[in-house]
């Protein structure tokens, strides 16, 4: 009778959905204020190092604090201050490894070993999806004026960055960065600033800086990129408060893009501008910009962009008093 019952309760067992996986999640380090969040403390407990992780559960930290996470031994994540994260899925099978997790709010560096063929390593934010197979990279949601953001920063080998359909995916670089927003919008790659490398991220990224420290060009020339064109556009439109603090070219790219502002190439950050781009931004064809002067161009663009956003009445910008005049088109 008792080998009968034994042969149910392993028969049972085996029916039972697979809730825990086979490796192992654990926190490896923590500093300051740091809670783990499950079904059966949803309000939270203190988390100690070495503590094991299972699906579902979320880790927040406080202001100052951070933890690291080990992914059994693929991959580990270490927090910022103020941020929250989840895991979403784990399955270590070789021929099958899948890893997802959510990131809500605040910041991240992952480094994440090569994985097995098939395998699939990614990190969801409200905005967008950073897919990996094995590389570095920095991750920071931050809410400005009212609308999240997601900014990526590759410190090694390449990360797909799509919004969360899927869309407008590209492979980020080494060295690159790029942003996505609520609508769905991903900037093209551009290249790190100095404060966002592998060593500073955490502490020194868009979005967490106390003021806007990027510069700012006084006037555009056929050596400026067109993310410090954009910058420039923004600030002429002295609607610099409408981006984040420390914002970089891209940051600008994504409020013009909000607003239909998009040449028709699209918008490459670290490109420079031309005749041609501003002619395109202007909807006039080739021969036509080539007969305007690069100041005329430059000039027109920005009576057309704060025209064209009196007209729509967005309220994104308080335009200045070129938006009284015609759009020169």
């Amino acid at each position: 009778m008792k080998k009968i019952n034994f042969f149910l309760t392993v028969l049972a067992t085996l029916s039972l959905p697979v809730l825990v996986f086979a490796g192992e999640i654990e926190l490896d380090k923590t500093a300051g204020d740091v809670k783990i969040i499950s079904s059966g403390n949803p309000l939270g407990l203190p988390a100690e190092q070495g503590a094991r992780l299972s699906l579902k559960d979320k880790i927040e930290t406080g202001p100052n604090s951070s933890a690291t996470v080990k992914i059994d031994k693929q991959a580990t994540v270490t927090l910022g201050s103020q941020t929250t994260w989840a895991i979403q899925e784990y399955n270590d099978v070789k021929d099958n490894y899948r890893f997802s997790a959510e990131l809500t709010l605040g910041k991240l560096e992952a480094k994440v070993k090569k994985l097995p063929k098939g395998g699939n390593f990614d990190i969801r934010t409200p905005t967008s999806i950073a897919s990996v197979r094995g590389t570095r990279f920095g991750l920071n949601v931050y809410r400005q004026n009212g609308q999240l953001f997601t900014r990526l920063a590759v410190f090694d080998d390449s990360v797909f960055f799509s919004n969360l359909q899927g869309l407008s995916g590209q492979n980020v670089n080494k060295n690159q960065g790029s942003a996505g927003n609520e609508s769905g919008k991903v900037t093209s790659p551009e290249t790190l600033g100095a404060n966002e490398k592998e060593n500073n991220f955490l502490s020194n990224v868009s979005g967490t800086s106390s003021s806007n420290t990027t510069s700012i060009i006084q006037v555009p020339t056929e050596d400026t990129t067109q993310g410090e064109f954009a910058l420039w556009l923004i600030k002429e439109m002295d609607a610099l408060s409408k981006l984040p603090a420390a914002a970089k070219g891209e940051d600008a790219i994504l409020l013009l893009m909000e607003n239909g502002i998009i040449p028709p190439d699209g918008w490459k950050a670290d490109e420079k501008i031309s005749k041609a781009f501003l002619g395109g931004l202007l909807g006039l064809e080739k021969g036509e910009a080539e007969k305007l002067t690069f100041a005329e161009l430059v000039e027109r663009v920005k009576k057309y962009i704060a025209s064209h956003f009196s007209q729509r009445n967005l309220g994104v910008f308080r335009a200045n008093s070129s938006a009284s005049g015609s759009t020169a088109l």
